[in-house]
């Protein structure tokens, strides 16, 4: 348990009070990664056709426009250590703000007019109040399941 929450924090870093508000307005919920198609992290995030990687810690902070941020530790085979990772990604809700889709910007530039993108929904998923699951992936197994760990408020 411990480990967990040192690894939360790595995973985190960067997160504190005054990167509650920014352009994309206040962080509405702050949601970190518990199981990957069952299994409590650490766990294999692969799908069929991507490299082995195994999760080690996943945060996703999301602000009032839908807006997000994903930090994500993982490890690979043949590579010393751990990686990390953040990526922004964009949730598109339902009218009931309950079903969502995630979508991460492509940062290709090609000199063709071939893109090398996966095409978005990135994921599909649901929410509660105590966490969001992410029922459809491109890139890892299924579900994901989220808990809701914030926002934490300044004091």
């Amino acid at each position: 348990r411990p480990l967990a929450i040192v690894l939360l924090s790595f995973a985190v870093g960067g997160c504190d009070h005054d990167k509650l508000t920014g352009p994309h307005g206040s962080v509405t919920g702050i949601y970190a990664l518990r199981t990957i198609n069952g299994v409590a992290l650490p766990a294999a995030g692969n799908g069929q056709d991507l490299r082995d990687f195994t999760v080690i810690a996943d945060t996703i902070r999301v602000y009032e426009d839908g807006f997000g941020v994903e930090v994500i530790v993982t490890s690979r085979p043949g590579q010393t250590g751990v990686q990390r990772q953040e990526q922004e990604l964009q949730l598109s809700y339902d009218q009931g703000y309950v079903a969502f889709d995630v979508e991460y910007p492509c940062r290709d530039v090609l000199a063709s007019s071939a893109a090398s993108c996966i095409a978005p929904p990135h994921h599909r998923g649901v929410r509660s109040s105590n966490g969001m699951t992410f029922t459809y992936s491109v890139m890892y197994r299924v579900p994901l399941v989220f808990e809701r760990v914030g926002p934490i408020l300044p004091e």
